[in-house]
């Protein structure tokens, strides 16, 4: 029994002390000033259209829970007018 309690133990402390799992080709992307935009413009498009289970996975996942950049920032970004970021459909359709 005493053994049994040790060996849960010892596996306790690997889990807490193994880093996380990172994605390095995600990371070298968001990097760079293109990788954030087309993050950004991902996230714009599940925002558009409300993909609220897509978004809580994705958001993790580049490690952008606060949202990012303004839709406002990433019309700038991109060269959109004021007339082309409708908020009813995703700035991707735009370019």
């Amino acid at each position: 029994m005493r053994a049994a309690v040790f060996l849960a133990m010892e596996e306790q402390d690997k889990l807490e002390n193994k880093t996380p799992l990172v994605n390095q080709n995600l990371k070298r992307c968001l990097n760079t000033k293109d990788g954030r935009l087309v993050a950004a413009l991902i996230l714009d498009f599940l925002q558009v259209f409300h993909l609220d289970f897509s978004l809580a996975v994705f958001q993790p996942e580049i490690n952008s829970v606060s949202g990012g950049v303004s839709r406002e920032q990433l019309c700038r970004d991109l060269g959109l007018g004021e007339n082309e970021g409708n908020r009813k459909s995703p700035l991707l359709l735009e370019l």
